[in-house]
């Protein structure tokens, strides 16, 4: 896999790499990523739904559960949505 190291201080390319991350499914990087935009982008839906999308793919699943919840309740995309609470629903 390609390696790619970023140091930013902008969160949107921050967070196009952790998307990018998730989808190559290097997800303990994505998670670490996304964990640290979280403090910064405090009201993207995305963010938390790819960062708690990668925890559940990484078996964190009491995080991904917190993580999605957030997700769901900033408004997500219908797609994004679909798709969290059915991995919501996985979880419990």
């Amino acid at each position: 896999p390609v390696t790619i190291e970023v140091y930013t201080t902008d969160p949107q390319l921050g967070k196009a790499l952790g998307i990018i991350l998730y989808n190559q499914g290097e997800y303990a990087r994505s998670i670490s990523t996304m964990r640290d935009l979280a403090t910064k982008l405090t009201e993207d839906p995305e963010v938390y739904y790819y960062l708690g999308m990668a925890q559940f793919k990484a078996n964190q699943k009491a995080s991904a559960k917190t993580s999605l919840q957030k997700a769901v309740a900033l408004k997500l995309s219908a797609e994004a949505l679909a798709v969290a609470q059915k991995t919501l629903m996985e979880i419990k």
